[in-house]
């Protein structure tokens, strides 16, 4: 009989192929079927049938081992090693072509062409000084000379009349006292003593929450003013436009000068007060936004 796996002729009582080991099955090929085993020099056993199936199981191990060679060590045209997926290759690695060592070149981003833009003036924003504290003293916009005394007489700077109280205290670094109503006017008024940085007392008179006058006083032994400061206060703003006497006594006891105070012409005045049994001189400025009569009492 024959081996049904590889067609060799086997005896009849075999259990087993001995040529492949399959296990013998009694089948008698047909007459015009059978295969007759090639004559020739072979002495080995071996059929032409067991060649072919020898020759595809060759062919099965070369290609099984080319296709593990090719997936650890892959190449490409001209024997140019390829990028494997299983590892990743930087621009700074080299391949070998040709024995020659190539860097490859990292390809650039092209290049946007610069497009000039027109020169711009950038302006700072105005800078806002933020409000002092009543603890920042003294505030940076008193010069220091806002009040003064001169061989005697009151200066005045011009940039404080037309304040509010509020805007005058931030001025001199939150020191004013409280106002105190003022009685002694033809119009509604305010008052409050300052003693200023050179050590004098100013008295400042408010209407309608505006600094309308300043003024400043000194006691004198007689009911007269002292011929000096008066002689100062012309040196110092010319002659007097007016004065007023005492048709009991004789006595001038006011000199005023028409000078521009504030915002407009005002009056600078030297006049004698009595307060009580003392006899005082009093120098003061007021501003033409004052809409009463006169001040100048007590």
């Amino acid at each position: 009989m024959f081996c049904t796996k590889c067609g060799a002729q086997i005896p009849d009582e075999s259990e087993f192929c001995p040529y492949c080991g399959a296990k013998a099955v009694s089948v008698q090929p047909a007459a015009e079927s059978a295969v007759q085993p090639e004559a020739g020099p072979e002495k080995s056993g071996f059929s032409k049938h067991r060649k072919w199936l020898l020759l595809e199981g060759i062919g099965t191990i070369v290609a099984a081992v080319l296709i593990i060679l090719f997936v650890l060590h892959p190449f490409g045209d001209n024997g140019n090693q390829l990028t494997s997926p299983r590892k990743a290759v930087t621009p700074a690695q080299t391949k070998q072509t040709a024995g020659k060592t190539v860097t490859p070149t990292p390809t650039k981003a092209p290049v946007k062409p610069v497009t000039e833009e027109p020169t711009r003036v950038i302006t700072p924003a105005a800078i806002v000084s933020p409000t002092p504290s009543p603890t920042e003293f003294p505030d940076p916009r008193d010069p220091g000379k806002t009040f003064c005394m001169v061989n005697g007489v009151l200066l005045v700077s011009n940039d404080v009349f037309g304040m509010t109280y509020g805007e005058l205290d931030r001025y001199f670094g939150y020191q004013l006292p409280v106002k105190q109503n003022w009685e002694w006017s033809s119009v509604p008024l305010e008052y409050l003593d300052y003693v200023y940085t050179d050590g004098n007392n100013y008295a400042l008179y408010f209407e309608n929450d505006r600094l309308i006058a300043v003024r400043s006083e000194q006691v004198i032994p007689g009911y007269s003013i002292p011929k000096d400061l008066l002689a100062n206060a012309e040196n110092a703003m010319g002659e007097y436009d007016y004065s007023w006497r005492d048709s009991n006594s004789g006595v001038i006891y006011e000199y005023d000068w028409y000078r521009y105070i504030g915002d407009g012409y005002g009056e600078y005045a030297i006049f004698l007060n009595p307060y009580d049994d003392i006899d005082h001189v009093v120098q003061q400025y007021t501003s033409p936004a004052f809409t009463g009569g006169s001040i100048q009492n007590r």
